[in-house]
C-alpha cells in the first residue's frame, strides 16, 4: 500500500489529537468505531487517518477478523509526539486483536450513554502503575490500586473501569466522597475456571467494586460465569453483594456489523472507471 504524501502546512487539530489520545487509550480501532464515538460519518474518519497516516503518525492495516474494515493503531512517533510512556509501537496480533476491538466497542458505548463519565482503560492502568513504580506518579491515581492481587499471587486489572463519586456520609455533604469503580470485562473466549474464580475472588474482596460487568457472547460461558459468582457469594456475609453489583451481558460486536460503508471500506469513495 503506497503511503500517502503529507500536505504541506498541514498541522494537528484537536480532533487530531482527541483521535490519537483515544488510540493510545485503547490500543486499536476501526473507522465506524471512530465515527460512532466522534458524531460523525465514516467518510470523514477515513480521511482524518490518511492524513495521520501521511504524517507518520497512524499505522493501518486490514486483519482478517474485522471483516474488511482497517485496523488503526499508533507508532512510535505519535507515542513520542504525545508524551506517553509508551516507548514502542503495538501492532494487531491474533491473540488480541479480538479482544481489543471488543473493549474499544464497549469504551464507544459507555461514553456515548454516559457523557463525561471519568473511565480508565486497562492498557492506562497498566501506564499509571509503569509511573508509579519509578516514582514519576505518587499522587493517588486509579490506575496502580485498580490491579488486583489474587490468592496465588497473580495480579488482574479490568479491561475497563468507570469511576463515579459516593458521599462519605450521604447525611453530612461536608464529609466528603470516594472513589467507586465500575468494573466491565470482555470475556470472548473463555478463561480457565481456576483463573476465573481467582480473578472474580479478588474484585469481591475489594470493597471499592461497586460493581463488576462481564459481557461474553456465548451462551455456555454465560452460564459457566453466573455459576462462579454464585458459589463465591458463600465465602462472603449474605449482605455483602446487592442484585446488581455483578451482571453477565451479551457481547455483539458493533464493529463488524458495519461491515461496509456505502461508499466503499471504511468510508473511503469508491473508484469509478
Amino acid at each position: 500500500m503506497t503511503k500517502p504524501k503529507p500536505h504541506p502546512g498541514y498541522y494537528l487539530t484537536d480532533d487530531d489529537l482527541a483521535v490519537l489520545r483515544f488510540l493510545e487509550a485503547h490500543r486499536f480501532a476501526t473507522a465506524p468505531q471512530i465515527a460512532r464515538w466522534r458524531q460523525t460519518s465514516q467518510q470523514a474518519v477515513w480521511h482524518r487517518f490518511k492524513r495521520l497516516r501521511a504524517l507518520g503518525l497512524v499505522e493501518s492495516d486490514v486483519v482478517p477478523f474485522t471483516r474488511c474494515h482497517r485496523v488503526h493503531w499508533l507508532t512510535e512517533a505519535a507515542y513520542k509526539r504525545l508524551g506517553s510512556v509508551y516507548a514502542h509501537a503495538v501492532t494487531p496480533t491474533s491473540a488480541r486483536i479480538e479482544h481489543d476491538l471488543a473493549c474499544t466497542d464497549l469504551a464507544v458505548t459507555y461514553r456515548l450513554k454516559n457523557p463525561g463519565i471519568e473511565m480508565v482503560t486497562e492498557r492506562q492502568i497498566s501506564r499509571d502503575l509503569y509511573l508509579a513504580r519509578r516514582g514519576w506518579r505518587t499522587d493517588p491515581e486509579p490506575g496502580p490500586w485498580m490491579i488486583h492481587h489474587d490468592d496465588q499471587g497473580g495480579t488482574h486489572s479490568p479491561d475497563l473501569v468507570l469511576i463515579t463519586k459516593e458521599p462519605l456520609d450521604p447525611d453530612d455533604p461536608t464529609a466528603g466522597t470516594r472513589d467507586r469503580f465500575h468494573c466491565t470485562e470482555a470475556e470472548l473466549h473463555g478463561k480457565g475456571t481456576v483463573r476465573l474464580k481467582r480473578i472474580m475472588r479478588s474484585m469481591m474482596s475489594d470493597d471499592r467494586v461497586a460493581s463488576l460487568t462481564y459481557f461474553t457472547p456465548s451462551t455456555t460461558q454465560r452460564d459457566r460465569l453466573a455459576a462462579i459468582y454464585e458459589g463465591l457469594r458463600t465465602e462472603f456475609p449474605a449482605d455483602r453483594f446487592g442484585d446488581d453489583w455483578f451482571l453477565i451481558r451479551k457481547y455483539v460486536p458493533l464493529h463488524s456489523t458495519l461491515f461496509e460503508h456505502p461508499n466503499g471500506r471504511d468510508g473511503q469513495p469508491r473508484k469509478t472507471a
